[in-house]
């Protein structure tokens, strides 16, 4: 018998698409104005930052040189997503004397 355990399903296109429209709010893009300036419907945005329409290599490129980022930027996450049971992000340990605030 193999020790190896299943490893979970990431789903890349919902993972980039996350990513992606995460970019365009930290640069307080609006779909509208990403819209706009790349010359594509505002639906076709909406439809690749929600994942609901995988993007093409093609979209992240275009994705990427407006918001002067890296493609790669848009995959970083796979590197935390868990990739076996038990590994991956972990949440921080709390101090056992937790203060309410202010």
């Amino acid at each position: 018998m193999s020790d190896a355990q299943p490893i979970e399903h990431v789903d890349v296109n919902q993972l980039v698409a996350d990513n992606v429209r995460a970019e365009l709010s930290r640069q307080r893009w609006s779909g509208r104005q990403a819209a706009v300036a790349l010359g594509v419907t505002n639906t076709y945005i909406n439809r690749r930052t929600s994942g609901t329409t995988p993007m093409a290599p093609s979209d992240l490129a275009m994705f990427s040189a407006l918001l002067s980022v890296p493609v790669s930027r848009f995959f970083e996450e796979m590197q935390k997503a868990p990739t076996r049971r038990g590994e991956g992000l972990s949440l921080p340990e709390l101090d056992s004397n937790q203060q309410p605030a202010g």
